[in-house]
């Protein structure tokens, strides 16, 4: 912060103790003649006269100072106080894309993203002029409202005295529901952020209720909603299991004598429960293709298995009907989601592979 410093100089007196007065010399004559007698009374009161503007001059001087903010001097402050604020940054954002194009209307100084213990905050005008998703923040009740369609919202500043602060979210209200929910997972962020006035939403409610997966490519500054430009293998991915399931992890898999890629082995050993297991799909893909290549159904003709995609608070099932050494191989739209969850009533021995986008 820039601040003011004045600066004065102290006027320089000269006090005259007197005057010597040196007379022509007579260059006829060799007698010298005195020096006049000096006036005393005269050259103190000039002296005191001296002294004394050189102190109107002095205190003048500190006058100035405090009015232009000298450190040194005891009324002194700064200009103005910075605002306090949370401990994020701002994206240097170097492309942004809307399922591999650049959306229409995208403006960097609008549609901004600010990073926040290591979560991405989306300005709301992204939300409604990019993915025409109405989001609206009740302070009074901390409450989020989403509204399908083109946004008419305006955000009022919550914390004026602050330049950016956390904006609590206690519940939210979303049209695809069509009811009241309250964020269960502590493992994520929904709270929403207010900086210099703007609001922003978190990543996690891009997921979940605008349904828009996030990529981030940290490296290259690229940001990516909905379809990225790489695909990831489900080979590697963290899975899960119930105690009535195996599942083992495949470098790579052959059936009926073609290279499927690699994936996993999976066996609902149960012929009365059946079994069930997910794989992580870490919330920042828009599609799976998957290969489902069934080994065996335990001497069963045909075995359902339910597939789930969605999210803690939204949930889409699909169930298909499959037999003993055929291959399916599936599209699903998965539009940020967690994990991908499968489950059969009965014993089923298949492998899974494929990957996301």
């Amino acid at each position: 912060m820039n601040k003011k410093i004045g600066i004065s100089a102290a006027a320089l007196s000269v006090v005259l103790a007197g005057c010597i007065t040196i007379g022509d010399e007579d260059t006829g004559g060799t007698e010298e003649t005195d020096p006049p007698e000096e006036n005393t009374e005269e050259s103190d009161t000039e002296a005191e006269n001296e002294e004394n503007a050189d102190g109107d001059a002095d205190d003048a001087a500190e006058e100035d100072a405090v009015e232009e903010g000298d450190p040194d001097s005891e009324d002194s402050g700064e200009d103005e106080d910075e605002r306090e604020g949370l401990a994020l940054r701002e994206l240097d954002v170097n492309e942004f894309t809307l399922n591999l194009d650049t959306p229409d209307g995208y403006d960097p100084d609008v549609h901004r993203v600010v990073e926040y213990e290591q979560t991405l905050f989306f300005a709301h005008e992204i939300t409604a002029e990019l993915l025409d998703l109405d989001i609206r923040y009740d302070a009074d009740n901390r409450l989020a409202e989403v509204f399908e369609g083109e946004s008419q919202y305006t955000h009022e500043t919550v914390h004026p005295e602050h330049e950016s602060e956390v904006l609590e979210v206690n519940q939210f209200w979303s049209f695809d529901k069509e009811d009241y929910w309250t964020p269960e997972n502590e493992d994520y962020i929904f709270d929403f952020l207010e900086y210099n006035g703007q609001l922003f939403i978190p990543e996690r409610v891009m997921y979940s209720v605008a349904q828009t997966p996030v990529h981030y490519d940290r490296q290259n500054g690229v940001i990516e909603l909905g379809l990225a430009s790489t695909e990831e293998s489900i080979a590697g991915v963290d899975f899960d299991h119930d105690r009535m399931s195996n599942v083992t992890e495949r470098e790579s898999i052959t059936f009926e004598g073609e290279d499927i890629g690699g994936g996993f082995e999976v066996e609902f050993v149960d012929r009365q429960l059946g079994g069930e297991m997910a794989i992580d799909t870490s919330g920042n893909r828009s599609e799976a293709r998957l290969v489902i290549a069934v080994t065996s159904t335990d001497n069963q003709n045909s075995v359902e298995l339910t597939i789930t995609t969605g999210h803690d608070e939204l949930a889409a099932s699909e169930t298909i009907t499959v037999s003993e050494g055929e291959k399916y191989e599936l599209e699903l739209s998965i539009n940020g989601s967690h994990h991908i969850h499968f489950e059969a009533e009965d014993a089923l021995y298949f492998y899974l592979t494929g990957e996301f986008q």
